[in-house]
């Protein structure tokens, strides 16, 4: 039952658009029946779309369709891509934020786990072959949304202190994800998992001092705590370093006056 979409309940897959089917009769399906699209589109699961046929009866159906010329199946298929449908797994919220990570560089596994569907429902989105009315946006030249692993940018190199403070302050700036990436050569997902690390790092250490503060703090300055508490870091350390610089200087002219003194 490939390139169906599904969904994860209790832990198994189940096909959505025989759970769809199920519930319009208010039952499981029998043995000997089986779920039609109507209109050739395996992701459009709108009840209207949906059709229980007998297995012989359905069989029979798709031996007279395939006699139709590839062009007829081409059309149909163009037709009813994208169709929007109340049966959905994913709102159009939702369908956005995945096309986001998408091309953020987020693996498709770990969307599919994090959404709880099967690998294969991000990879139609990604590729454009479903969701397509959520994205109107994109044209078809934005697609697929992920490029292939090979020729990504390697995300493995060691960022040094000073370029994450400088990353760090344009994730407060609110810069694009993208824009950042492109300026520090990096891969988009991983400003992704910089921003992401130092919140969940800085909530687990301020609950104590925002539940104190709430009262006082702006939803802005509380919004740029995480990254305003990580670039204190690096700033401290240059200020730090350079402090130490003027000291040798210092101490070094210290020494050239008392060689000039004897």
């Amino acid at each position: 039952m490939a390139d169906y979409d599904y969904v994860v309940i209790n832990g198994k897959k189940r096909p959505v658009h025989i759970l769809i089917a199920e519930q319009m009769l208010g039952r499981p399906l029998e043995p000997d029946e089986v779920v039609h699209h109507i209109n050739g589109n395996k992701h459009d699961n709108d009840e209207s779309n949906l059709k229980i046929m007998k297995r012989d009866e359905h069989s029979r159906l798709h031996h007279t369709e395939a006699r139709h010329g590839k062009e007829t199946r081409d059309k149909i298929a163009a037709s009813s891509k994208g169709r929007p449908g109340p049966n959905r797994c994913f709102n159009r919220e939702q369908v956005r934020e995945i096309a986001d990570r998408l091309q953020c560089g987020e693996r498709m596994a770990d969307l599919a786990k994090k959404y709880g569907v099967d690998k294969n429902v991000i990879r139609n989105i990604c590729i454009g072959k479903s969701y397509r009315d959520c994205l109107p946006e994109l044209t078809d030249e934005a697609f697929p949304l992920q490029q292939p692993r090979k020729s990504r940018i390697s995300s493995q190199r060691k960022i040094p202190i000073p370029e994450l403070g400088e990353i760090r302050v344009e994730l407060m700036a609110g810069e694009a994800l993208s824009e950042i990436a492109e300026r520090h050569h990096l891969a988009a997902a991983t400003i992704m998992n910089i921003r992401d690390g130092d919140t969940i790092r800085f909530a687990a250490c301020t609950a104590g001092y925002l539940s104190e503060t709430a009262d006082i703090l702006t939803e802005k300055e509380i919004e740029s705590l995480p990254v305003g508490a990580a670039v204190i870091t690096p700033e401290l350390a240059r200020a730090q370093l350079a402090l130490y610089r003027d000291m040798q200087k210092h101490m070094e002219e210290m020494r050239e006056s008392v060689r000039n003194y004897k």
